[in-house]
């Protein structure tokens, strides 16, 4: 005769499972949101989605340099992102106030996710200072303006170099999610990257399809730069003038060391809160009003 089964030792043997089914669960959900055992395909999505030049840039990412008088605006674009996101930006200024603009493309980007993997802040930031030294050859005065990482960098260069009116566009110091900073502390080497659902963090869909970047987020470098990253967020921005806009509906960083930024900046300075536009508000619903402060502080 077969044994009977009570219902407590069916019980039991759920209550051993439940933890492997915990574990599966986590791991499935890594794996569908990230580079989890998948590190080696992090370039697939971009090759089939974007069109490349022959030099192995994602055609419309290149830099961008509008010639004008000798009044200058650097402006950086931010992490996994491309000069793409200053396109309105950086026409709206010259044409506003004839201002030479220059946006450089940051080592690693607009090329291939793998790519980026491979840099970290000092490339970065190296890349920054030389487009500036290059503009300080012709420019009587530099403006700079950041987005995102961007704007971090540009706090870090303000400390050795001049600038006139120094813009921050949603500086990154820290991300919102606590869990997602803690990802990136702890965990990049094993998750590797997110996979995006949207390029870029912008409600307005026209800044979308504007917007051309990665479509897998690279975690490693930000792992790699996280000490140069934080010893930026402790400085306080040195310029003549200092412009900070956030959008208070950011979906991707947290507002609070912005507002310290501006806080602790002692000379001229403006501060502004947008309520339509996601993190890359330079492609977004108040992309005028962003281009409107920026050209009134050349």
């Amino acid at each position: 005769m077969k044994k009977e089964v009570s219902r407590k030792d069916v019980y039991k043997k759920l209550l051993l499972l439940l933890p492997l089914i915990a574990i599966f669960a986590v791991l499935s959900y890594f794996y569908n949101v990230s580079g989890f055992l998948q590190g080696g395909i992090i370039d697939e999505r971009d090759l089939q989605w974007w069109e490349y030049t022959e030099n192995g840039i994602i055609k419309g990412t290149e830099s961008i340099y509008i010639q004008g008088a000798k009044n200058c605006w650097l402006l950086v674009h931010g992490y996994g992102s491309t000069p793409t996101e200053f396109s309105y930006i950086s026409k709206a200024i010259n044409e506003e106030t004839n201002a030479t603009v220059s946006v450089p493309l940051i080592k690693g980007h607009g090329t291939k996710a793998s790519e980026l993997q491979k840099t970290e802040w000092k490339d970065w930031y190296d890349d920054v200072k030389k487009e500036y030294e290059k503009l300080e050859k012709n420019c009587t005065t530099i403006n700079a303006g950041g987005s995102s990482m961007g704007a971090t960098i540009l706090i870090k260069l303000s400390q050795e170099k001049n600038i006139e009116t120094l813009a921050l566009l949603a500086p990154y110091t820290e991300a919102k999610r606590k869990i997602d900073q803690w990802l990136v502390n702890n965990a990049a080497g094993v998750l590797h990257y997110v996979k995006k659902k949207r390029t870029g963090s912008i409600n307005d869909p026209e800044g979308q399809k504007q917007h051309k970047t990665y479509w897998n987020f690279p975690m490693v470098p930000l792992q790699k730069s996280r000490e140069e990253i934080e010893n930026a967020g402790a400085l306080t921005p040195r310029a003549r003038k200092l412009v900070v806009i956030i959008s208070n509906n950011d979906t991707v960083i947290n507002n609070e060391p912005a507002k310290k930024f501006y806080e602790n900046f002692m000379g001229t300075k403006v501060f502004v809160a947008l309520n339509n536009s996601d993190h890359v508000m330079s492609l977004d619903y108040e992309k005028g009003k962003v281009a409107e402060i920026l050209s009134e502080n050349t």
